[in-house]
């Protein structure tokens, strides 16, 4: 379930009770609410930075040998700063264009201050405003980038002091430890939303599957378990009658059934097993066959697939004719599980699957082909009257 961001603010959440001077700055596309208050930090640094580069600079005038370049190279980076804060959007041209501008700035240093001046341990123009350019890029694109927007900061330094000094590999070091600390963060940022994300989807859709189960077992469950009962006791054709209601009831109570958490979040379930036990629930007419060690796969593809078997199930004992019996046959491919349902019913004639999809009949196009579809697999079904039929399910193995 999708966090819904606010209205003008794309891919982000506001709290309630809360009144920001500034909309939360945000990445066009992406939601992750988490990363809005690390760009809000990173513009407030960047404000601070140039706030204190701007005294900085101004406690050293009697020093510096072209005042008039240096104001102008901070009121270029002040400019930038009102411009981050006014303009909220973060775009990758951004962080090359403050790279740029950080660069800059750094070797303009050559022309402000004497040679003397740098060597005796005077800080850059633009001071440690530099630094805010490294922390985005880790925020944008993670630990390499920021250690590559590093690289171009220390070489733009080691070219503005030609000697390093000791503050100068020492502010290399720190700076290096913010690269780090930046990209690494934002990565666990983003993974913290993913996983609230799927913490939210996965309690609103327990919250409607129990909603449903209300729903459903006030009437639809206690009349297919009437119709099992009176058929047991009626007995003759009622039996068979009441045999199809029992199992469609075990079917749907699965369905509305809260899931497993751990297999919500990635759970793995042996394919084999669960068509094993699908067909015991169609009685001994199915048979399943698969390699004696387990199919692993995770939970998420397992599910659709099983339930796609027996929507292929379903029309054996529905079209196939009285009798006919099914086989089920699981094999474990490299990169794919390929399950086949064949059967020795009646068999179709060519175009009868079209025509149902015309006819707008879902149970073909919407339980079969259409959960293999969304699982990145397919459905192909091969028939001829009086040769039974043969469902090829393929899914993607998956991580």
């Amino acid at each position: 379930m999708a966090v819904t961001p606010p209205e003008g603010t794309p891919g982000l959440t506001r709290r309630r009770g809360m009144q920001a001077l500034l909309p939360p700055a945000y990445e066009p596309g992406v939601d992750h609410p988490s990363m809005a208050a690390l760009w809000d930090a990173v513009d407030i640094f960047r404000l601070l930075a140039i706030c204190y580069a701007v005294y900085e600079f101004a406690g050293r005038l009697e020093h510096v040998h072209r005042p008039v370049l240096g104001w102008g190279v901070l009121a270029v980076l002040a400019g930038w700063t009102v411009l981050m804060l006014v303009h909220r959007r973060r775009e990758l041209w951004q962080v090359w264009a403050e790279l740029g501008l950080a660069t800059a700035a750094i070797l303009a240093t050559l022309w402000v201050d004497l040679d003397w001046v740098r060597q005796s341990g005077a800080s850059t123009v633009p001071g440690i405003w530099a630094g805010a350019v490294v922390i985005a890029s880790g925020l944008y694109r993670g630990p390499l980038a920021a250690y590559g927007a590093w690289l171009v900061i220390v070489i733009a330094d080691l070219i503005e002091i030609g000697l390093p000094t000791e503050g100068t590999i020492h502010n290399i070091v720190l700076l290096f430890i913010v690269a780090g600390c930046a990209g690494w963060v934002s990565q666990a940022a983003r993974r913290g939303d993913e996983a609230m994300r799927q913490a939210l989807q996965l309690r609103a859709e327990t919250a409607e599957r129990e909603r449903l189960a209300r729903t459903v077992h006030d009437g639809v469950l206690q009349a297919l378990t009437f119709i099992h009962r009176r058929g047991q006791e009626v007995g003759g054709p009622a039996r068979e009658l009441g045999d199809i209601a029992a199992r469609q009831e075990r079917r749907l109570r699965d369905l509305i059934a809260v899931p497993d958490p751990e297999a919500a979040h990635g759970g793995r379930l042996d394919v084999t097993a669960a068509l094993r036990r699908l067909a015991a629930e169609r009685g001994d007419h199915v048979q399943v066959s698969g390699p004696a060690e387990p199919v692993s796969a995770p939970a998420t593809r397992v599910e659709p697939l099983t339930a796609a078997a027996g929507a292929a199930l379903d029309n054996v004992e529905a079209h196939a004719g009285a009798g006919a019996r099914a086989w089920i046959l699981v094999e474990d491919e490299d990169e794919e599980i390929v399950v086949t349902i064949r059967d020795d019913g009646v068999g179709m004639a060519d175009g009868t699957l079209q025509a149902a999809r015309e006819a707008g009949r879902i149970g073909v196009a919407g339980s079969i082909e259409g959960r293999l579809a969304e699982l990145g697999g397919s459905a192909v079904c091969r028939s001829a009257p009086g040769a039974g039929t043969s469902w090829e399910l393929r899914v993607p193995r998956g991580g």
